[in-house]
């Protein structure tokens, strides 16, 4: 993997990108993930052993850092793991190693996370597929209560619930058929634990589809309350393996003189036969036997691979220090990061890196780290949020905000009220804004 072409970008992307002015953090961070990180994991299945290496991830979280530091808007002696925190990037490294996982696992057809036993299910080859002149999709209906239910019901034609369920980790699939003369019939079908609630819809509507072929039945309407799957069977060039199924089982129908059409049932709205195969699949989940259907996403992947990745998240963040003291876990920074976006002002406030004296003199920019307001007091952060008295009056709109409890600067305090949010912002902006013009008054 080349640097060299993402920081020709970067150094391209620096000329608009300013601390208080340029392109939107938001925008730079799109473009930072949709531009320069695929650009960084390309071919990542190739290459990704060399993460093993220290100086390799090291230079990775360099690079990384350099956008990070756009996107949060902050100073450049912002540490790399407070700006990948506070961008919320995936740690470089870890993202590679997921793409190069996903990328060898959709080649070799199994995966680390899964047993050796256990395949991953693959899209069905363009050979499989019928001849371009016979697909056509599938078109259904919409049922959204009984009401609608008894004016589409024929007494010529046999229904078939179909519903899929994840119950306590375990996935099944049922139909149920309700014929116009007989007894119901109840078809079951287990997964392996790792399929998703999608295929486990996509396999009870191939199984209804099969059992109708099976019996001949003249007139089928197939209802299922998955409407991501029966929008998955509009598209006559699906690759998916049920789709494939079911189209050719609808094929077959057709050249036998049967009839098999489909329709979108509104689930829990009381429909008893919706309602019946929803139970089934349910007990279906929870069978003990050999599961009927092993093939496990790549869904399943993506999602462990995801993990991983937010479990490196939170051992970079656990490198911070002064957020650290701010927001305990990752988790908390994020929701606190959802109220607002960083910007150049909450940035300072987060990172301790900005215009306040205590920071400056440490890097011998000022002759000390004197507040003016008494020439007596540090001027840190806290002493300019908390007590300073050139900011009396934005703190005390915040204070009354906060309804003058004593908490009122502490950031789950702030979290908990929305009113307080704007408050404290507003506090922190105008510190931020006036402090360059304040300090300026030394003599």
């Amino acid at each position: 993997m080349s640097q060299k072409k993402p920081k020709k970008l970067f150094n391209k992307l620096v000329v608009f990108v300013k601390p208080t002015w340029g392109a939107h953090p938001e925008n730079v961070k799109i473009i930072y993930e949709h531009v320069i990180e695929p650009i960084i994991h390309y071919a990542a299945g190739i290459w990704s052993a060399a993460l093993k290496y220290k100086h390799v991830t090291n230079k990775l979280l360099s690079l990384q850092r350099l956008f990070a530091i756009k996107i949060i808007q902050g100073f450049r002696t912002i540490s790399t793991a407070t700006s990948i925190s506070l961008a919320q990037l995936t740690p470089l490294p870890a993202k590679i190693l997921a793409v190069a996982d996903i990328e060898l696992s959709k080649l070799r057809g199994f995966s680390r996370f899964l047993p050796s036993d256990t395949p991953l299910e693959r899209p069905s080859p363009p050979s499989n597929l019928l001849h371009p002149a016979l697909r056509t999709g599938v078109r259904f209906s919409e049922v959204t209560d009984l009401t609608e239910l008894d004016a589409t019901s024929r007494s010529d034609t046999t229904e078939i619930y179909t519903d899929g369920s994840k119950h306590d980790g375990r996935v099944g699939a049922a139909f149920i058929v309700l014929q116009p003369h007989g007894s119901p019939i109840i078809k079951r079908f287990r997964l392996h634990d790792c399929c998703s609630v999608f295929q486990a819809e996509m396999l009870a509507i191939d199984g209804a589809c099969a059992w109708a072929i099976q019996n001949k039945i003249p007139q089928t309407r197939i209802l299922s309350d998955s409407l991501s799957g029966l929008t998955e069977l509009t598209n006559p060039n699906s690759c998916n393996h049920f789709a494939v199924s079911i189209f050719r089982s609808v094929h077959a129908a057709w050249e036998m003189g049967l009839v098999i059409q489909f329709a979108w049932v509104k689930a829990h709205v009381g429909i008893p036969g919706n309602e019946i195969a929803d139970s089934a699949a349910k007990t279906a989940a929870l069978l003990h036997r050999r599961p009927d259907y092993l093939h496990t996403p790549i869904s399943y992947i993506k999602h462990e691979n995801s993990l991983l990745t937010k479990q490196a998240a939170r051992e970079l963040y656990g490198r911070c220090t002064h957020i650290l003291g701010l927001f305990p876990d990752l988790q908390n920074l994020t929701d606190y990061l959802k109220t607002i976006k960083p910007y150049f002002a909450i940035t300072q406030s987060l990172t301790n890196h900005g215009y306040h004296k205590s920071y400056l003199f440490r890097f011998k920019i000022t002759e000390n780290d004197l507040c003016p307001c008494d020439n007596q007091s540090s001027q840190t952060l806290e002493h300019l949020i908390v007590k300073c008295p050139r900011f009396a009056s934005t703190r005390l709109s915040h204070s009354i905000a906060a309804g003058n409890l004593p908490e009122l600067f502490e950031i789950p305090f702030i979290m908990s009220r929305p009113e307080t949010i704007k408050t404290y912002h507003r506090h922190i902006s105008y510190i931020i804004k006036q402090l360059k013009s304040f300090n300026s008054l030394i003599p």
